[in-house]
């Protein structure tokens, strides 16, 4: 499972950098030089260190040069990161959002500056900022994923379901899923 687990974030990374090469390459001339890619990553702890870890490890294989913030799940930080990365004007920022609102805000910043935004285990609220990716799991499909497999091997058990932060859109989609 630990393999499954770390295979899929090296996939999961390697589409993040895909996606971003494709819409990078088509704003940048041959005389530009070398692509710089900026990632605003949520915590520095384990599942999202992994991530991390993805993400420089897939830009070295590429020869991308990264800047990487932490925001503390806070959305003031992310806010502050993102508005910090336009300004040094990378070719793409990558965003692991507090909220599906604060996602809007940054993309709508980062449409202004002409900078591409592809999001990562976040959600966007409706609104006019567009991102060029949003790379996530189906967390409607793992809810009932992980309630069929509680119904299985334990019918008619109390459930007490440990998640990340409730109000994040990937968490609400995965609890309302379980529940249903």
């Amino acid at each position: 499972m630990k393999g499954f687990a770390k295979f899929s974030i090296i996939v999961f990374i390697l589409v993040f950098i895909g996606a971003a090469f494709v819409f990078a390459e088509g704003q940048k001339s041959e005389d530009d030089g070398d692509l710089e890619f900026a990632y605003v990553m949520p915590m520095a702890q384990l599942w999202y260190a992994y991530l991390g870890d993805a993400f420089e490890f897939a830009a070295a294989e590429y020869g991308v040069k990264t800047q990487v913030a932490i925001s503390d799940y806070n959305q003031n930080n992310e806010i502050a990161a993102i508005e910090d990365f336009i300004v040094k004007e990378p070719d793409m920022i990558g965003l692991g959002s507090v909220s599906a609102d604060s996602c809007q805000l940054a993309a709508q910043k980062c449409n202004e500056a002409g900078i591409p935004l592809v999001i990562e285990n976040s959600s966007i609220a409706p609104g006019p900022g567009k991102i060029v990716a949003d790379l996530e799991f189906d967390w409607h499909g793992l809810g009932v994923m992980a309630a069929d497999v509680t119904a299985d091997n334990w019918p008619g058990s109390k459930v007490f379901v440990v998640t990340g932060v409730i109000g994040t859109g990937p968490i609400d989609m995965f609890l309302e899923s379980f529940k249903s």
